[in-house]
């Protein structure tokens, strides 16, 4: 029996999926035992925030809210200061004298300085790369398109455990989990738009499967679909892990 959900696919008891957005977006499973959601299908953790906009699970449409006036705030925004990701403009900060590595001053030992990815070829390196590991901290500089041939970060084996921000960026044209297994580690700030993902086994938008934390993630024109038993579907997160 499909058992469709608002929340998520499994996200364990661990995992975390908060404020996630879905605009005309779709969820499927076809198998048995296998929930469906937007957050994830199987909720054993923490799933809130969720919000759909004409987006469907299992057929069933979602309206779940509304993109609010803050998430549209920074579209709006003065272009000489933000960007329309709400990203700051560094000439902005130069102008003040203000350099944008201190724009949100932090004791540098405690912070690891991020490895930067602008493109499909450097997000490719990710847990593939000696000098890109699975535990390490990044930072998305600029929008990617992905090829079809894309695979996810990590395996069941080796899970992402690091840190990867999206700063508010978009990933175009998945067609697999951007994570395959998130452990302890986090995704956040990233908008997603065409992904059309078919699997059979447990799969999420942004990670296969989470005993992590998902947060601030924005899917537009997103299509998952599952096929078999126990193989759960979400944007947030796919399956939980033990």
């Amino acid at each position: 029996m499909q058992t469709p959900a608002s929340g998520g696919g499994i996200v364990w008891v661990e995992g975390t999926v908060a404020n996630t957005t879905a605009v005309n977006s779709r969820v499927e499973t076809s198998g048995t035992d296998a929930d469906a959601g937007i957050g994830g299908g199987d909720v054993r953790g923490t799933v809130a925030n969720t919000t759909a906009v004409n987006s469907y699970v299992n057929g069933i449409k979602e309206n779940s809210g509304s993109i609010s006036n803050d998430q549209l705030l920074c579209q709006k925004a003065d272009l000489r200061v933000l960007t329309a990701n709400c990203s700051s403009r560094t000439e902005f900060l130069d102008a003040l004298d203000f350099p944008n590595s201190n724009a949100c001053p932090e004791n540098a030992a405690t912070v690891p300085t991020p490895i930067k990815i602008n493109d499909a070829k450097t997000l490719d390196k990710i847990g593939r790369h000696p000098a890109y590991p699975l535990d390490g901290t990044y930072q998305q500089t600029a929008d990617i398109v992905v090829t079809k041939d894309y695979q996810s970060i990590g395996s069941d084996t080796d899970p992402f455990t690091g840190e990867y921000d999206g700063d508010y960026h978009r990933i175009d044209n998945l067609t697999d989990c951007f994570v395959k297994k998130l452990h302890q580690g986090t995704v956040s700030k990233l908008h997603f738009t065409g992904a059309h993902i078919n699997s059979e086994g447990p799969t999420g938008l942004v990670a296969c499967k989470v005993n992590g934390t998902v947060r601030d993630i924005l899917a537009e024109n997103a299509h998952i679909s599952t096929l078999g038993r126990n193989a759960p579907a979400g944007i947030g997160g796919g399956g939980g892990f033990r």
